[in-house]
């Protein structure tokens, strides 16, 4: 993990936080709507995945403390980014760089080995 173009501190965070570019495509959508509370069908349209790998997706993110889970009396699942989580401009640089360097970024998430 010594990639120069990518900082150190977000290298360690797509390591340690991001199973796949799906769930780091969600987690930069959700933090560029940060007023919404979304359900997995929501995202679904949106992002045009499965709702079930994204339901998968959001649980993960929220067990690391990235996002807030609300369910509701009808057993509706609801979850929204929480910018209060001590990572907010992380993840907001995160997105940058994951959108000018794709690449560097994705082989974080999937290592080549040799």
């Amino acid at each position: 993990m010594n990639n120069k173009l990518i900082p150190s501190v977000i290298q360690e965070f797509v390591v340690e936080n991001i199973g796949s570019v799906a769930q780091l495509e969600l987690l930069i959508y959700v933090s560029s709507e940060q007023e919404r509370d979304w359900t997995a069908e929501d995202l679904s349209f949106v992002l045009r995945a499965n709702p079930s790998a994204i339901q998968n997706y959001m649980v993960e993110l929220y067990g690391r403390g990235l996002i807030n889970r609300r369910d509701d009396d009808g057993g509706e699942t609801y979850f929204r980014y929480d910018s209060d989580t001590g990572n907010h401009q992380l993840i907001l640089l995160l997105g940058k760089y994951y959108r000018s360097h794709r690449t560097s970024i994705i082989s974080l998430i999937y290592p080549r080995e040799y």
